[in-house]
């Protein structure tokens, strides 16, 4: 492989595994944090299991707003980023053609769009996170897994950020 072939993979897989990253939290918040907010016990809650992360963002999203208000800049910042999510994972080659590597212009589109996915992802995976973790700290059994994925998420955020300011370099 090429090295704009090598940047390209790399970047989509950054991308994918962010987006996976606000799936969970998104679900987690969804489920657990907003759907269960009030409860005072965690024997209260059900685990979440294989089955809580089936649903699609979209289909999440109304369960969220069948539970709460959801602020419609909130929600508009959901969809666009499902859209554009969809659009690289699922619809680029169709839409666009996969470029070759010596079209600099297509690549840099790819590359472009695939970072804006990433940043998107981890802006929204960081707020998500935030809510859970405070969540989290309600129950004094969860409270140090709580502070304990703050730090990993904090890192994980940070090493992708680096990331993708390593990319532009």
């Amino acid at each position: 492989m090429t090295d704009p072939e090598n940047v390209m993979y790399e970047t989509i897989g950054r991308a994918v595994a962010s987006c996976q990253m606000f799936e969970f939290l998104f679900v987690a918040c969804v489920k657990l944090v907003f759907k269960r907010g009030l409860t005072t016990a965690i024997d209260d809650h059900a685990p979440l299991d294989h089955n809580s992360f089936r649903p699609a963002v979209k289909a999440l999203l109304n369960e969220l707003k069948d539970t709460i208000t959801v602020d419609q800049h909130f929600e508009k910042r959901i969809k666009d980023f499902t859209e554009r999510r969809h659009t690289l994972i699922h619809r680029w080659f169709i839409q666009q053609g996969w470029p070759s590597s010596s079209d600099g212009n297509s690549v840099l589109e790819l590359l472009q769009f695939a970072a804006d996915v990433t940043r998107d992802a981890l802006d929204l995976s960081s707020l998500l996170s935030s809510y859970v973790v405070e969540w989290m700290s309600r129950f004094p059994e969860m409270e140090a897994s709580g502070k304990r994925l703050k730090q990993e998420w904090a890192e994980r955020f940070a090493n992708a950020q680096a990331a993708m300011r390593i990319e532009k370099a």
